[in-house]
């Protein structure tokens, strides 16, 4: 009986573990991004050489996340309506908006992956003429955070729209 009973006990903590709820998308990058609260992250250089010398316009960006590029490209006088699936990264970008006396539009809405990959050509045809949209997915160093140098998944997109 004595026997039984610890493999009973045992059994129950790795029961538990293994029935525990896996997070939502929106729950990981919730707590991520929480965790990196009043952290400063550098805009990305690869959206820097892409706007480099352009006149300043209208930018969607697409995962924005804490809102490093769509604080950069408001500096710059851009016109930005960001979104991300966190709301916690949202009201962060919104929080540092108002500390830099910034404007952006952000909201919190869907995982941006996915919107991208069902929604790419739409996305580029939504384009004004010289617009511009960039998209990479590769493996890289990232330039959000330390990786210790070892690659990461990246997203990364340019494309441009040309004029008529």
């Amino acid at each position: 009986m004595i026997r039984s009973i610890a493999a009973v006990v045992l059994c129950v903590p790795l029961l538990a573990f293994a029935q525990a709820p896996k997070k939502s998308a929106d729950q990981v990058w919730n707590d991520l991004y929480a965790k990196r609260e009043g952290k400063e992250h550098q805009f990305n250089r690869f959206l820097a050489e892409t706007v480099k010398g352009r006149m300043p316009g209208t930018a969607l960006d697409i995962g924005m996340g804490q809102g490093r590029n769509s604080l950069f490209l408001a500096a710059l006088g851009w016109q930005v309506t960001g979104f991300d699936i966190s709301e916690v990264g949202v009201k962060q970008a919104l929080a540092e908006a108002q500390k830099r006396d910034l404007k952006i539009d952000a909201r919190a809405g869907m995982y941006m992956h996915e919107y991208l990959t069902r929604n790419a050509s739409q996305i580029v045809q939504s384009l004004k003429p010289g617009g511009i949209l960039y998209y990479l997915d590769t493996m890289d160093k990232a330039d959000w955070e330390r990786s210790g140098g070892k690659p990461v998944p990246v997203v990364r997109m340019i494309a441009v729209k040309e004029g008529k």
